[in-house]
């Protein structure tokens, strides 16, 4: 009967345009991943976040690593391409990269928060293993602390200080920021980067790997 069906989520398809080059004012894309599909990737990530806030004695007690993992299996599950981890590319290893034939589409890196100054050095750490034609990157932050919405504040102060650093985009979460940056000294290259925090604090109990 329809009842004893089990429900089983479609994977999508996650598309690389290939957009006109402009010789003009603005912007050079000639490779670049839809919004829409950006946004998909980035609702994914939200929503395993979310997961861990819900159950933060599961989750809290992760080293980076571990969460990453998670993270790669949503991504893994929920779109046609390969959600990869610990890949070599740019100036050092990503925690997440997703690759669609030969384009790199999305580029994560995966933060517990431990001070402005570390999270300045994963914003330079994402930011160095992006290339040029790298359009779609983001940094999933992890926060253990109760405080944060000012941790939120010195995260978003940290990469409107940061010399690649163009300008707001519109967010999706309250816990999210989304940015604009040119690549290193191309000003006219523009690449998209989201913040995305999650509250899970630390509890009773606490285990490492």
């Amino acid at each position: 009967c329809e009842d004893a069906l089990i429900p089983v989520p479609v994977k999508k398809v996650v598309r690389v345009a290939r957009a006109e080059h402009n010789s003009g004012q603005g912007y050079a894309r000639e490779h670049a991943v839809p919004d829409a599909d950006y946004d998909e990737i980035l609702a994914s990530t939200r929503s395993m976040g979310k997961v861990m806030e819900r159950s933060p004695g599961t989750f809290s007690w992760l080293t980076e690593e571990g969460i990453r993992d998670f993270f790669l299996v949503v991504l893994n599950f929920g779109f046609r391409g390969e959600a990869l981890p610990e890949v070599f590319h740019g100036k050092g290893r990503t925690d997440i990269l997703i690759l669609v034939g030969d384009q790199i589409v999305f580029i994560s890196e995966c933060k517990v928060w431990e001070g402005a100054d570390r999270f300045k050095d994963a914003v330079d750490q994402l930011l160095g293993n992006v290339g040029w034609r790298d359009t779609k990157c983001a940094i999933l932050l992890f926060v253990r602390e109760t405080s944060v919405t000012s941790i939120l504040d010195k995260a978003d102060d940290v990469i409107k200080a940061h010399k690649g650093f163009n300008g707001t985009k519109p967010s999706k979460d309250e816990l999210e920021r989304r940015y604009a940056f040119h690549w290193r000294d191309d000003q006219r290259r523009e690449l998209s980067l989201t913040l995305q925090v999650f509250s899970v604090p630390e509890t009773e109990g606490k285990r490492s790997w």
